[in-house]
């Protein structure tokens, strides 16, 4: 069953020096229950993306085009009163800067109770904190901790008190934007074994954002690559990872050391990404692509079905 389906999505920031192109034309799309993870460089529009599905955008974005369709219904059709009946409830964000993201004036308990209250008022203030002390053990946080104030946690304490804050309301999907980034490799591992463990006892539908191609091929049901704006490759993570079909997706692969195989340097991509305020007509992997064709200047490629659930917006693919 499709939980989540983001069609044809365009979204655009306004600056000084014109209007930023970041999301164009994004096809994504979540069955219940399962994880998907999104990679791609800095800029190529994955945090944007996902935070248009909560509708958390800035205030000089504007979504120019697209539909967000989540458990059948369009949230960009939703009013504001109707997204804040959604978020947490429905829909919870584990945000990448945890220090930045928890009220640094407020007890961590107080702050995951708070969520509780709103949404679901006929709860009492007793159960809630209750289920709060539940919620800290759950992810290795001891309920004596619940009176805490953020800065007295570990950077790793705080992104599992983000954890449970997001798990606060039960909510159906769960957006993991680089929750692992600023942590130090071991407390890594142990916050990525954390989210595997609560996705599968909860059944849990999940998008995880990271750079770390190897996190999310450890975690995640399916992938997409985005790459300047737009998804060029997605398919399962075993398909995506023994077999990638866009050429932007094989370089990523081989930035991948292989601690196994012959010691050699890590062969990067050349060149640099497009100007998304005067986006290309035609790919926009084209300057950076060893297997470009002429075509490939002149229109840019659709995301289409190449293999069996396995999609890939490349020309050369097509064949």
């Amino acid at each position: 069953m499709t939980l989540l389906d983001i069609q044809k999505l365009s979204i655009c920031f306004h600056s000084r020096a014109g209007d930023v192109h970041a999301v164009d034309g994004v096809n994504i799309w979540l069955e219940k229950g399962k994880i998907l993870g999104i990679a791609g460089e800095s800029g190529c529009g994955k945090s944007t993306t996902v935070l248009a599905i909560s509708r958390l955008l800035s205030a000089n974005s504007r979504i120019s085009h697209g539909k967000i369709i989540f458990k059948g219904e369009d949230l960009l059709q939703k009013t504001e009163k109707e997204m804040e009946a959604i978020r947490w409830k429905h829909i919870s964000v584990i945000f990448q800067g945890s220090m930045n993201a928890l009220n640094p004036i407020k007890t961590v308990g107080s702050q995951i109770v708070e969520p509780i209250l709103i949404h679901e008022p006929r709860t009492s203030e007793k159960e809630a904190i209750s289920r709060t002390k539940s919620l800290l053990e759950s992810v290795g946080i001891s309920s004596k901790r619940f009176s805490n104030y953020p800065h007295e946690f570990s950077g790793g304490m705080r992104q599992r008190a983000m954890i449970a804050m997001s798990l606060s309301c039960q909510p159906e999907l769960v957006i993991a934007d680089e929750p692992v980034t600023a942590l130090d490799v071991m407390i890594q591992a142990q916050i990525l074994e954390l989210i595997k463990q609560l996705s599968e006892k909860l059944s849990l539908s999940m998008i995880m954002i990271s750079h770390d191609l190897s996190v999310l091929f450890g975690l995640c049901d399916q992938i997409a690559i985005m790459y300047a704006g737009r998804v060029v490759e997605y398919g399962s993570a075993n398909d995506v990872f023994k077999n990638p079909i866009h050429p932007y997706t094989a370089r990523l692969m081989q930035s991948i050391p292989n601690i196994f195989g012959e010691k050699v340097l890590i062969d990067g991509i050349p060149g640099y990404p497009p100007d998304l305020l005067n986006p290309p007509v035609g790919c926009a992997f084209f300057d950076r692509c060893v297997e470009r064709m002429s075509c490939c200047s002149e229109r840019a490629p659709e995301l289409l079905n190449v293999s069996k659930n396995h999609f890939s917006a490349c020309h050369a693919s097509y064949k």
